[in-house]
């Protein structure tokens, strides 16, 4: 049989030879920029010295505006998420600048991004975008109208004076506490937490590096005017520069640093996967409440079904985010660390997310690889699983409370309770007791319950002013505008959690505790303590004249350093050495006036 003549056998020369195989196609790139003219807002440059509105990006030369299938915007985590990067003039743009330019500040007046186009690319890839969740507004209301709006008006503290008489009573009574005989904790387990509270400060990125949570009053100045000021260092942060944070507050090599997700919306905390050589940890950690749609899970407080017991609706919603987003990242580390120990650490409400994570987990490896053994260890969590689950954390979640902290307090029957005393503590209701015998308040509430609903109108405006009365009128409504519900969509999350939020309503006054084994720490006069707690100590919500301060991460990160021997000397185990090593590869600086993180 005579055989196919080819290339070869023809004896062609080699410029002449046919082509066999296609050549990867080169990638054109160009440049498209934008100025902001007043009242006009964003538009092409037209101005003299401004670049052409479309440029490629290798000669500089002027183009036509990218059009048709191929092209597509290029965004990294120094861009915003439509790709655009900002300053006050195009040649300062590829200049650095501290907090990135992924956001438009006040004096931003030009904008540029890439575009990017190749002949074998196709159509640029279409995100699946997730069915639209509620984002907590509506179902905040709903619990407010089931709780605050039934109380009648005498139930409501009128009394200025009872906050000071309540607040001295609550010293007392957490001096008396301190005082008695504690359970001692083992070093290790304060070791252990010190190490891994270096990750959770970590976790805050830029806003923490910059010291805008060191003290009260900049985390105070941090949550309101700089929400509005020329530069908001929670939200407006690129990517880049939280990921460059991270690795200095926590003394992380690049290599080191698997994954980052930087994150703003509701529902979806920031949180970052790497691993530590040193203690054979692959550590998941989680972001607390920093931006202003944090709030949002926070005060979604109704508690849903969640493995035989109960659990916090919001913090449920984030933990089905993390789990499904940090998916991949932990696979890949399987592969490599498959004996590592995997590490979930959080501050507030991510320490709350990752207690919820690693209970999902427990018997469920579907959706993240099983390790040689997990771990939890919370700072200043919130009230998020009930008794039962409390319990079961025990065998492998360990927290720390310090002081007088109200979120590791704060529940929907602590705010109750603490609104109950105020009235009873009222000149008003000491009078009434005075002259008619009567006795304090104690009314029992029923347990209710609330719908969820998954989307809400965006036009309605929230109430400024008024209590029952508005909160009323608004639930109504919210009710009446929003949107026919639609199912869940839990695709990708472990059964546990996909069942949780397939719950259509949810529980308002189900006690809810701390998870796991609890240590309190504290700077008394006598000098720092620590000893062993239960969950069910902080279930009262206790005034102080520190109000949030003993729950700055700063202050954890203190107290727990100096009660697991970090600062001295003395002790030479691995672990603890791991930790000394830890604190010095980072950019941690003890403070010289302990006094600002109270």
């Amino acid at each position: 049989m005579e055989e196919t003549p080819t290339a070869e056998t023809q004896g062609y020369p080699a410029l002449m030879q046919p082509r066999t195989t296609q050549p990867k196609a080169r990638p054109f790139r160009v440049v498209a920029s934008e100025r902001h003219y007043p009242l006009a807002g964003w538009r092409r440059c037209w101005s003299r010295g401004d670049p052409h509105p479309f440029e490629f990006e290798d000669s500089g030369r002027p183009c036509a505006a990218p059009d048709g299938d191929g092209w597509r915007v290029e965004v990294r985590d120094a861009t915003d998420q439509e790709g655009w990067i900002y300053g006050t003039a195009f040649e300062r743009l590829n200049d650095h600048r501290k907090g990135g330019r992924a956001a438009k500040r006040s004096t931003d007046r030009c904008r540029r991004r890439v575009w990017v186009h190749c002949v074998d690319a196709g159509p640029a890839p279409i995100e699946d975008d997730e069915a639209p969740q509620d984002d907590g507004t509506s179902l905040f209301w709903r619990v407010c109208r089931a709780t605050l709006g039934k109380r009648p008006l005498q139930d409501y503290p009128m009394d200025p004076t009872a906050w000071y008489r309540v607040r001295r009573g609550h010293e007392r009574f957490y001096d008396e506490w301190v005082s008695k005989s504690h359970p001692e904790v083992m070093r290790a387990q304060l070791i252990d937490l010190a190490h891994a509270f270096l990750y959770c400060r970590a976790a805050y990125g830029f806003a923490m590096a910059e010291g805008h949570m060191d003290s009260l009053s900049k985390g105070a100045a941090l949550f309101t005017y700089k929400k509005v000021a020329y530069f908001d260092p929670a939200e407006d942060c690129c990517g880049a520069e939280n990921t460059r944070s991270l690795r200095s507050m926590a003394g992380l090599s690049e290599d080191s640093v698997l994954c980052t997700k930087w994150s703003v919306k509701a529902y979806k905390p920031s949180f970052f996967v790497c691993v530590d050589h040193a203690r054979r940890w692959v550590v998941l950690g989680i972001r607390g409440t920093v931006a202003t749609r944090d709030l949002l899970a926070d005060v979604t407080a109704s508690q849903v079904k969640f493995l035989g017991g109960r659990a916090h609706l919001g913090f449920l919603r984030c933990a089905a985010f993390v789990e499904k987003a940090a998916a991949e990242a932990l696979r890949k580390a399987h592969e490599n660390y498959a004996d590592y120990d995997l590490v979930l650490c959080g501050h507030s409400m991510g320490a709350s997310v990752a207690a919820l994570l690693a209970l999902a987990h427990v018997d469920d490896d579907s959706v993240w690889p099983a390790f040689s053994s997990t771990k939890v260890y919370c700072m200043a969590a919130g009230p998020c699983v009930s008794r039962n689950l409390a319990e079961a954390c025990k065998a492998f979640c360990l927290g720390a409370v310090r002081g007088r902290d109200p979120i590791a307090r704060l529940s929907v029957l602590s705010v109750e309770a603490l609104l109950d005393e105020l009235v009873d503590q009222g000149l008003g209701r000491r009078l009434q007791q005075l002259l008619f015998g009567a006795a304090p308040s104690s009314q029992v509430r029923n347990d209710v319950s609330v719908a969820h609903t998954d989307d809400v109108n965006e036009n309605v405006e929230v109430p400024l002013s008024g209590l029952t009365a508005d909160l009323d009128v608004f639930a109504e409504s919210v009710v009446a505008e929003a949107t026919p519900p639609t199912p869940v969509v839990s695709t990708g999350n472990s059964r546990a959690i996909a069942a949780a939020l397939a719950e259509t309503e949810s529980s308002v006054r189900e006690p809810l505790l701390l998870p796991g084994e609890v240590v309190h720490v504290d700077r008394l006069a006598t000098g720092p303590v620590a000893f062993a707690a239960n969950a069910g100590d902080y279930e009262r919500l206790l005034l102080s004249n520190a109000l949030l301060g003993h729950h700055l991460p700063a202050g954890y990160c203190d107290l727990l350093l100096e009660l697991s021997g970090a600062y001295t000397s003395e002790g030479s185990s691995d672990a603890l050495s791991a930790l000394r090593a830890r604190v010095i590869a980072s950019d941690w600086a003890r403070p010289v006036d302990r006094s600002v993180l109270t």
